[in-house]
């Protein structure tokens, strides 16, 4: 490869005298030009090919979250992801002292429904409560699939009262569910930070028992901590 250039030579006169032509030899220096080209093409590949693997490494991470975190049936936290987060909200209720409180959710004669109508509806019945409850619950509120057919809504920054108001929203929407031939309610236990608890167990004993007394007494119905009789807790 030739680099050429021609200059034309001129007598004192003006008169053209002919032209002064160079060859300049720029082999070398358009192979070393195609060269830096085809390793920047080779750099922006590898490029290309790292943030290729930096996403399909996040999104298998995110797979991984979801699996390690989360009930695969109804995609709810599953327990140990929801005590974890528990634990770090009642440490920083009880350092802070901001109000606490959770909601324990169990389907009305969920037995039945597995017996009547098998378990494949019965699954599709814990999928659509996982979806109605973290749906009627706000984004900071925690939402586990407690075991079977039991569901703990976790309420941060919310008192006793405001929990209480929660969970009736909740029941309504589980009992607004539409299924053919099939009805469905739920009772609800409510308990708060400052009713007495000593850990988070103790609180969701608390609505636990709150729980059962609403079975006992109908079903379809929320009670909370601070309204029962001392000799039914």
């Amino acid at each position: 490869t030739f680099l050429v250039n021609a200059t034309p030579i001129h007598d004192h006169q003006g008169e053209s005298r002919g032209a002064l032509v160079s060859f300049d030899d720029i082999t070398q220096l358009e192979q070393s030009k195609i060269e830096l080209e085809r390793s920047q093409l080779e750099l922006n590949e590898m490029l290309d090919n790292l943030r290729q693997s930096s996403d399909e490494i996040r999104r298998q991470n995110r797979e991984l979250e979801q699996l390690a975190t989360r009930d695969p049936l109804t995609n709810c936290y599953n327990r140990r992801s929801f005590f974890e987060r528990f634990d770090t909200m009642w440490k920083s209720a009880m350092r802070h002292n901001h109000p606490l409180s959770c909601v324990m959710v169990d389907v009305d004669h969920f037995k039945s429904i597995n017996d009547n109508h098998g378990h494949s509806v019965g699954d599709q019945v814990l999928q659509r409560v996982g979806q109605v409850l973290t749906k009627t619950a706000r984004e900071s509120d925690v939402v586990c699939r407690y075991g079977g057919e039991e569901f703990v809504v976790l309420l941060p920054y919310t008192n006793i009262e405001e929990a209480a108001d929660a969970a009736e929203r909740l029941r309504a929407g589980l009992e607004n569910m539409k299924f053919p031939n099939l009805s469905i309610t739920a009772s609800l236990g409510v308990s708060a930070l400052r009713l007495g608890a000593m850990d988070p167990q103790g609180l969701l004993d608390q609505a636990d028992k709150c729980l059962y007394v609403a079975k006992r007494n109908g079903r379809n119905k929320v009670v909370r901590y601070d309204k029962v009789p001392e000799d039914l807790v």
